[in-house]
């Protein structure tokens, strides 16, 4: 029986990420990235949305709110700004930044942020390898800025909203690893599909293409200490709610539902992204007879699912989602067993 291969030829993409609001310094056209410790962000609460109607690079919306609290006895003023960055991949002009439609409001006011380029040599932060020049794909190329002014011991918010594209791939995944040196690691334990070999009337999910959409944490140690509380929330597409094992969300420590997945943070000292990688095409056998079940094929597999998702929440309909398109009794078991555990994870998460 012959399997349908799919390599990986060139990465298509709107760009993976989106960031933090950070501080900058500079004049004219280009600005670049500071330590600001005299102000604080006290709270940062994230909502990614997905539109599967909306255009490819525009699917992604974030609702992004901060509130910074000024930390000295003197009015403070600055620039702020929102980190973007420039497309890449086939079919995708370079020229062109991948956030669009940014919004920002100071206050519950509208301001109007210019957007400009970005010298790398002056970035700092831990997204620059050590010792390195900034290559990764979490060097900025470029940021939304606007003047701010915060009283004596004052404190502001600030809520930015865009659309952005995040990253497909016509590659399986198991070959995706050009990922920026701040990225969690995806070790060879956390997908499923490694646990055993697959015989050749199975689903060789290794040969998935695979798509991602990230959250760059690491801009906020811009601010002075920790982030007081982080709240990041993604919604999953409705065709990944159906099979929710093809998500590989990084850190650990996150709150899994039905539709959406949290991370929650207090005194977050942000030192890598958040990731959601994900399964977002599933190569069949090209001569089966009958069309496989998307679930786990095998024990193997639904336990070094169980096994990963240990650290985090799961909430009980994932489970049962899961046992639905699951054949193999024993990994069934194995789900059923596993569910009220997962449900009892304690996380950083409420």
């Amino acid at each position: 029986m012959n399997f349908i291969k799919i390599f990986i030829t060139m990465v298509t993409s709107a760009m993976i990420v989106l960031a933090n609001d950070a501080s900058f310094i500079g004049d004219g056209a280009t600005v670049y990235t500071t330590k600001e410790s005299r102000v604080r962000m006290a709270k940062e609460n994230i909502i990614i949305t997905y539109d599967d109607s909306g255009k490819n690079r525009l699917r992604w919306k974030a609702d992004c709110t901060f509130e910074f609290e000024n930390l000295s006895t003197e009015k403070i003023s600055f620039t702020m700004g929102f980190p973007n960055w420039k497309g890449f991949g086939d079919g995708i002009d370079h020229a062109d930044y991948v956030i669009s439609n940014f919004t920002t409001h100071i206050n519950d006011k509208p301001v109007t942020p210019a957007l400009k380029d970005i010298s790398k040599k002056n970035q700092i932060g831990p997204w620059i390898p050590k010792g390195r020049k900034a290559k990764s794909l979490a060097t900025f190329d470029g940021a939304y800025v606007w003047p701010v002014d915060i009283e004596p011991k004052g404190r502001l918010v600030v809520k930015n909203t865009f659309s952005f594209g995040g990253f497909s791939s016509n590659g399986p995944f198991d070959v995706l690893e050009h990922m920026p040196p701040t990225y969690p690691k995806i070790k060879k334990k956390f997908p499923f599909w490694r646990a055993r070999s697959v015989g050749k009337n199975d689903i060789d999910f290794s040969d998935a293409l695979v798509g991602a959409v990230a959250y760059i944490t690491t801009t906020g140690q811009t601010w002075s200490g920790p982030i007081g509380e982080a709240t990041i929330s993604f919604d999953i597409p409705e065709k990944l709610q159906k099979t929710p094992h093809f998500l590989i969300p990084l850190p650990q420590g996150y709150h899994l539902q039905k539709n959406k997945i949290t991370w929650h943070f207090k005194n977050y000292l942000p030192k890598e992204e958040i990731v959601l990688y994900f399964l977002s095409h599933v190569v069949i056998p090209e001569d089966v007879q009958k069309e496989p079940t998307l679930g786990f094929q095998y024990a193997d597999q639904a336990q070094a699912w169980v096994h990963f998702a240990s650290k985090s929440r799961i909430d009980p309909e994932v489970i049962d989602q899961l046992v639905t398109i699951t054949q193999n009794p024993d990994a069934k078991k194995i789900l059923n067993k596993a569910k009220d555990k997962l449900a009892s994870t304690k996380i950083q998460t409420p």
